[in-house]
């Protein structure tokens, strides 16, 4: 409830700031039936029905009060408005609403107990006669009486003033927008990759897979340890990690699970066939176009590409077969005719021109 300080009741306080007698005294609880929204102008109450001594007071921590009256006399009422009134009759703080706070009977009493937060106003500055109130409100300084949470207010977590308890503590379980508590997974559940749920040093081990779950491959939630990939070898049948063999395992050849590299294929190669020779039959490198038309190596080959190239080179144009000066090609059959036919045509116009 919204309790009001009224004008009067908070230059009360002032006014006994100023003039040294620095506190003001609360006295009496009032009363009544008057139903409306109560301002801080108010003097007093719309319907008064008794004014009540206070029977305890005292501050109740985070600069607030606490006060309380009792009405165990005949009559009967409901009480819709409440005022705090100091002992010079200044109405202090007022509230009302539309129903009963509280209803007295004429068999039983009525019991008031009253917590207003100030704001504007130090508690210290307020007095309460000769009652106490041992019942304050507990703060992060003082012990005291505490209201529960509830779990929607444990959830939200912004109330500095209720206790929580351990069945509304439950409430308050982790999610991706807010902290909380959060159960631990187990191995399957680290496993299985449920959500939910946090994980272990221990738990987050168990999801590791096996060598036999690695070398399986079907597990899409493992992970897979340095350790289970290394079971992870290659076979005629499954991919996986080779070994690389040295030279005198891939000459050897009776290794049937490490992986021959091209240097390793060139080593065994070369250890199997050598160099050819006249003398003796091996290897040999193919010759390039530049070195089959040169002419001048004698350790390679020559492939029927090369010796086209080299034959082609060699062929004597008209021209060259006419003039007859080089001894280091040869005339085709096309070009010798073609010379041929060249000299004959001159021959046979050299003789028409001479009759």
């Amino acid at each position: 409830m919204d309790i009001v300080l009224t004008t009067v009741g908070i230059q009360a306080v002032i006014n006994a700031q100023e003039t040294g007698t620095n506190a003001v005294t609360i006295s009496e609880i009032g009363v009544g039936t008057g139903k409306y929204t109560a301002n801080k102008e108010q003097t007093q109450l719309q319907t008064q029905v008794k004014r009540l001594p206070i029977l305890e007071g005292g501050q109740a921590g985070d600069n607030a009060i606490h006060v309380a009256c009792k009405d165990d006399g005949p009559g009967a009422y409901e009480v819709c408005e409440f005022g705090l009134f100091l002992s010079d009759g200044t109405l202090f703080a007022v509230y009302s609403q539309s129903t009963a706070i509280v209803t007295k009977q004429t068999e039983t009493s009525l019991l008031l107990a009253i917590d207003v937060k100030l704001e504007g106003v130090n508690a210290q500055n307020i007095s309460f006669g000769d009652v106490t109130f041992s019942f304050t409100a507990a703060t992060s300084e003082n012990a005291g009486i505490v209201e529960l949470a509830t779990d929607e207010e444990t959830r939200a977590g912004t109330d500095r003033q209720r206790a929580v308890t351990p069945a509304s503590l439950k409430t308050l379980t982790s999610t991706s927008e807010r902290a909380g508590l959060i159960r631990t997974a187990t191995e399957a559940e680290a496993k299985e990759g449920k959500d939910g749920v946090a994980l272990t040093p221990a738990s987050l081990k168990g999801a590791a897979a096996s060598e036999a779950e690695t070398v399986e491959g079907k597990s899409g939630t493992l992970y897979v340890t340095p350790l289970g990939l290394r079971a992870l070898k290659a076979t005629t049948g499954r991919n996986g990690l080779v070994e690389l063999s040295t030279e005198d395992e891939a000459k050897a050849g009776t290794d049937k699970e490490r992986a021959v590299t091209p240097a390793g294929v060139k080593a065994v190669v070369d250890a199997a066939t050598p160099e050819t020779s006249e003398a003796a039959p091996g290897l040999i490198q193919i010759a390039s176009e530049v070195e089959a038309t040169t002419g001048l190596v004698s350790t390679k080959a020559m492939t029927p590409l090369t010796t086209k190239a080299v034959l082609d080179n060699r062929i004597a144009t008209v021209e060259e077969t006419q003039v007859g000066t080089s001894n280091t090609k040869f005339i085709t059959p096309a070009t010798l005719k073609a010379v041929v036919d060249a000299a004959v045509a001159a021959a046979l116009a050299k003789q028409g021109g001479a009759k």
